[in-house]
C-alpha cells in the first residue's frame, strides 16, 4: 500500500509541475475552457453515495 501512495504523490508532484509551467508561459493557453464535475451521486464509492433526491 505504502508503494501505492509514493505513486500518487509522485504523480501529483509531476501533476502540479506541468501546471506550473504552463502558468509560467503567457503564450500558452488551452483552446477551450476546462473544468470538472463530480458528481457523487454518480462517481461516489458505493457505501458514500448519497440518495438521489425524490422528486
Amino acid at each position: 500500500m505504502a508503494d501505492l501512495i509514493d505513486f500518487k504523490n509522485i504523480l501529483s508532484s509531476i501533476y502540479r509541475w506541468i501546471w506550473d509551467k504552463f502558468a509560467e508561459c503567457e503564450d500558452i493557453d488551452f483552446a477551450y475552457p476546462t473544468w470538472r464535475f463530480y458528481n457523487n451521486i454518480i462517481e461516489g464509492k458505493h457505501r458514500t453515495k448519497p440518495s438521489a433526491p425524490e422528486q
